[in-house]
């Protein structure tokens, strides 16, 4: 599983620019990854809540037949 080597070197190649960025430009870089991070969290949690809550009547459905 991964990324194969040969195309995260590519992509890393494709990265390097010729221009430095500037720390607000780090800084945004940064702030996305971590907006993207907690955005990927929160989809998890709403999506283990929707699979309980849905789970939730068929469970009881067993019990009470």
């Amino acid at each position: 599983m991964g990324i194969p080597t040969q195309m995260r070197e590519a992509w890393g190649e494709k990265r390097r620019s010729f221009f430095i960025p500037s720390p607000s430009e780090e800084q945004r870089i940064l702030d996305s990854n971590t907006s993207i991070q907690e955005g990927v969290r929160e989809g998890l949690k709403s999506a283990s809540v929707t699979c309980v809550a849905s789970a939730v009547p068929t469970v009881s459905f067993l019990f009470i037949s």
